[in-house]
């Protein structure tokens, strides 16, 4: 399973910044449209396309030389990928841009695991030319805004602050198509003692195979009602055999002796 989604706020100087590896722009926008909304917008990069100065790139994107003001989260173009934009609360011509030179990129750098005051020239520029707001969208997805209250709004939101969770209902989601894949007519799962039939492309039932695959990760709630012919248990319990439980209790028997020659060992020495 992957890591949990990572989500970092922090303040400096005039801005307030949030960062993750999960957001999407256009669903930021829909849960939190106060950050968005009658803004005006300059797109200046798509798909790590640079825009500026504007008309000298070979990818032309007329937006670069015309702001534009949000009223819908479609209305901001988006690749997904290498992506900026600079938020503004009034009109602006895009050629005062041109003062944003030799910037060191938010591009992939997470905020939390380096020094903020070394992005100074980014924040002075962003005084500069009077943005209220900027975003990147890249590894990682980077909002700065000067709207404190906005920004505090979302940060207490119950969409932020449960975002380091959304990766185990996507997990569970992906996995749980495995519970019920088509299964061989008339042959049986491999498991002693199991009356299901095996999937198709594979030797085991759909609960089986899902306990290869994940061990009892999420088992009871993937596969919360037994499947046909097979009792409510735990898996790895029934599957044991005879010799299984024997061994397992010639291992406890030995730690426990082993534990007990120990303590002996102590005492004595100690006494």
């Amino acid at each position: 399973m992957r890591a949990p989604y990572f989500i970092d706020y922090g303040e400096y100087r005039d801005f307030r910044y949030f960062q993750s590896d999960y957001f999407n722009l256009r669903e930021l926008y829909n849960r939190c449209p106060q950050l968005f909304n009658n803004k005006w917008v300059i797109v200046t990069a798509l798909d790590y396309s640079d825009f500026l100065p504007p008309g000298e790139s070979d990818i032309y994107y007329e937006s670069s030389e015309k702001p534009f003001k949000l009223t819908s989260p479609m209305d901001l173009p988006s690749s997904g990928c290498g992506d900026e934009y600079y938020f503004f609360d009034e009109k602006i011509d895009a050629q005062s841009l041109k003062v944003l030179t030799d910037l060191q990129p938010f591009d992939d750098v997470r905020l939390s695991d380096t020094k903020v005051a070394q992005f100074d020239k980014n924040w002075d520029q962003l005084n500069q030319i009077q943005a209220t707001g900027y975003m990147f969208s890249g590894q990682y997805t980077t909002f700065i805004f000067k709207d404190k209250s906005s920004v505090q709004a979302f940060i207490d939101s119950a969409y932020y602050k449960g975002v380091p969770k959304i990766h185990i209902a996507e997990y569970k989601a992906r996995i749980r198509a495995l519970r019920n894949p088509p299964a061989s007519a008339n042959e049986r799962c491999v498991k002693r003692g199991c009356k299901n039939n095996r999937i198709v492309y594979g030797v085991n039932c759909a609960r089986h195979h899902y306990q290869m695959l994940n061990g009892n990760l999420f088992l009871g709630e993937i596969f919360d009602d037994p499947l046909p012919g097979e009792e409510r248990r735990s898996i790895s319990d029934g599957d044991m055999t005879n010799s299984d439980k024997v061994v397992l209790g010639i291992t406890a028997l030995l730690v426990i002796s082993f534990i007990a020659l120990i303590i002996c060992f102590v005492l004595a020495t100690t006494s």
